[in-house]
């Protein structure tokens, strides 16, 4: 089945069209989303170490949907920071990254963690020696690369990227001569074809999900059985208990995880983790 949700929950413009502006004692999004959408990808592990506490309650608040699924960016400092000299100090992050969210894998709530790299990241050995590093760390997950470089896109790194057992993410972006095809997702080593997200890409898909518009540049596709479809945008609406999505005016506001409680907060000022 293919799950479509979106990047985080924490978005000021939501207050009102989306959520309650009077809420409840105990309101949580994720006691809305969990009706509307089946996927939600959680921002707030790429930012901070996610606490296990925090999981266990998203956990709970979703026990009634049985299809609804997590995805968890990976921790910045694997992706945007450059390799300590001592690799133990990575292994003590990787070691509390995984044990804070645990609740989600545990209850096989996890169906992705996604390791996502800058535009800058091309594919060289540092870079597949980075890879390993991390596939090593994180054994065991379900690993899905989300790279801009079309060189990631071409043998041999889809053989590398294949047997180091990531899946390989699809997502739109503008045409240019070193961002990805048009088409091109991997999993298990196979190419597998791209999705063409328009105004009727989600017809019939009985998730009360309606675009009203094209996505355009934000949206990720995972081509892969039980794949979610992240949408990343600004604006949405809610009709008749149905989401309808618009694409933002173009400026991304990032979450990051409050380490004060569970809720994500738009991160105001820090740049968009590309």
């Amino acid at each position: 089945m293919i799950r479509v949700g979106p990047a985080g929950w924490s978005y000021p413009d939501w207050e009102g069209p989306v959520y309650p502006r009077s809420k409840p004692h105990g309101y949580h999004p994720l006691d809305l989303l969990a009706t509307i959408v089946e996927y939600v990808e959680v921002n707030s592990t790429f930012y901070a170490i996610p606490r296990a506490q925090n999981c266990a309650n998203w956990v709970a608040r979703v026990a009634q949907h049985k299809s609804f699924r997590f995805g968890a960016k990976l921790l910045q400092d694997f992706t945007h920071k450059p390799v300590p000299a001592d690799l133990a100090q990575w292994e003590q992050l990787a070691l509390d990254w995984r044990r804070g969210i645990t609740p989600l894998e545990a209850k096989g709530l996890l169906s992705v963690v996604l390791v996502q790299f800058p535009v800058t990241f091309q594919h060289n050995e540092d870079s597949v020696t980075r890879l390993g590093h991390i596939a090593r760390l994180f054994s065991g997950l379900p690993l899905v690369l989300e790279v801009r470089n079309r060189e990631w896109f071409e043998p041999p790194a889809l053989a590398t990227i294949g047997g180091l057992g990531y899946s390989l993410a699809h997502i739109g972006l503008p045409p240019s001569g070193t961002h990805q095809p048009d088409a091109a997702c991997q999993r298990g080593g196979e190419t597998l074809a791209g999705v063409d997200l328009g105004a009727d890409a989600f017809e019939g898909l009985g998730m009360g999900i309606h675009l009203a518009e094209s996505l355009g540049a934000k949206t990720r596709v995972l081509g892969e059985v039980d794949a979610p479809v992240v949408l990343e945008h600004r604006a949405v609406e809610v009709r008749d208990q149905r989401l309808e999505a618009r694409p933002g005016p173009g400026q991304v506001e990032r979450e990051r995880l409050s380490l004060e409680g569970d809720t994500e907060q738009a991160a105001a000022g820090l740049p968009h983790a590309p």
